[in-house]
C-alpha cells in the first residue's frame, strides 16, 4: 500500500523549473579611452521579468557578468545598465560617485559591450 501511494504521489508532483538558459556577456569600462578598475556593472531587466546579472571591472578595465544565481552569464533581454565608478574622488568616500545608466540588448549570442563613462566631478 506505501508503494501505491508513493507512485501516486511522484506522479502529483509539479514538474521540474526549466533551467535558466544564459548568454556570455563581457566587455569594458573605460574612461578617456583609459580602463577604469573596480566599477561595479549591473544589468537590470527593463521588463522586469528576468533577473540582474552584475561584474566587477578588473585593472584592465574588463568585465564579466555573473548572474544572481552565481552562474557566469546573462539572460537574453533588454537591459539597463548602471556601471558605479568605484574610484575615489579627494574629500568624497569612494563609493560616492553617481552612478552611469546605459542601454544594452541582450540577444542569443555571447556578446560584449565596451562603456566609455564620462570625467569624474568632484562636486
Amino acid at each position: 500500500m506505501w508503494l501505491t501511494c508513493a507512485a501516486l504521489m511522484a506522479g502529483c508532483s509539479e514538474p521540474a523549473p526549466r533551467p535558466i538558459e544564459l548568454v556570455s556577456v563581457e566587455g569594458t569600462v573605460t574612461r578617456n579611452g583609459k580602463p577604469v578598475p573596480r566599477a561595479i556593472v549591473t544589468f537590470f531587466p527593463v521588463d522586469k521579468k528576468g533577473t540582474p546579472a552584475r561584474g566587477i571591472t578588473n585593472s584592465k578595465g574588463h568585465f564579466e557578468l555573473m548572474h544572481q544565481s552565481q552562474t557566469p552569464g546573462a539572460e537574453a533581454g533588454e537591459y539597463k545598465v548602471v556601471v558605479l565608478d568605484r574610484m575615489r574622488i579627494p574629500g568624497k568616500p569612494a563609493l560616492d560617485t553617481e552612478p552611469i545608466q546605459f542601454e544594452a540588448l541582450v540577444q542569443d549570442a555571447p556578446a560584449k559591450f565596451d562603456f566609455e563613462i564620462p570625467e569624474a566631478s568632484s562636486k
